[in-house]
């Protein structure tokens, strides 16, 4: 009893990483097949500077190399009653509650792309749940969903937008108009 206990361990252990499904009682672990590198590689916090091409291709080639098929940048954040956002956005350039720091963004699409690699922005840390001052309007986030897709982006993270239902709605059907998941 004792060693089919401790395989079971071993064997989960060894196939945390991988998905599994189950034909005729037999299991088969199938290859797991990552998407987007979430932490780390391209954070605002981390780029006090927009970083050369030379470093962020370096970057792009260390996440393809560690198996991953896309990289996550953080685009938006908030301080107080302001959103500091780091990505090219013709409608927050004209809003008096938000503060353009840089664009990394577009750099990193560029790479990316060159790669085959996927790019999602992260913009929850914007979200009407944490941060009460929010300006978000179905039409404000439309227009700055519509601003982020023009940038190339494959995907928008997102959190807590659901407490303003109708925000949510427009920012998810604004981004499927535009082929960005």
């Amino acid at each position: 009893m004792k060693k089919n206990i401790l395989f079971f361990l071993i064997l989960f252990a060894t196939t945390n990483a991988q998905t599994q499904s189950k034909t005729a009682g037999i299991t088969v672990v199938e290859k797991y097949d990552p998407l987007y590198w979430l932490e780390g590689t391209f954070e605002h916090s981390r780029m006090e500077n927009i970083p050369s091409d030379a470093e962020i291709a370096a970057k792009i080639d260390n996440a393809y190399a560690k198996g991953w098929r896309g990289v996550t940048y953080w685009g938006a954040d908030r301080a107080g009653a302001k959103m500091n956002y780091y990505f090219k956005s013709p409608f927050l350039e004209k809003q008096n509650w938000a503060v353009f720091k840089r664009d990394g963004l577009s750099s990193i699409v560029k790479a990316a792309h060159k790669k085959g690699l996927k790019v999602m922005i992260n913009i929850e840390g914007v979200n009407p749940y944490h941060w009460t001052e929010n300006q978000w309007t179905p039409e404000t986030i439309k227009a700055v969903a519509e601003d982020i897709a023009a940038t190339g982006v494959d995907a928008v993270f997102e959190e807590c937008f659901e407490v303003k239902a109708d925000v949510f709605v427009s920012l998810a059907r604004t981004l499927k108009s535009l082929n960005v998941t």
